[in-house]
């Protein structure tokens, strides 16, 4: 838990607000869908940044 978290300063996740601002006298099924879609695009993209050890090379005499 960050500090952030513990000292409850934080901005909510972005599917959390979404969910919670949903317009409800439209298409709730299709607002939805729009969110689990960007959602999945948004952890998509945040894994191509995730730190990982350099290639093993191999060096021949």
């Amino acid at each position: 838990m960050s500090l952030q978290q513990k000292n409850g300063h934080f901005k909510p996740l972005f599917m959390f607000y979404s969910l919670q601002n949903i317009d409800e006298m439209g298409d709730v099924d299709h607002q939805q869908s729009v969110i689990k879609s960007t959602v999945a695009t948004m952890y998509a993209a945040a894994s191509d940044n995730v730190c990982s050890p350099p290639p093993l090379i191999e060096i021949c005499d």
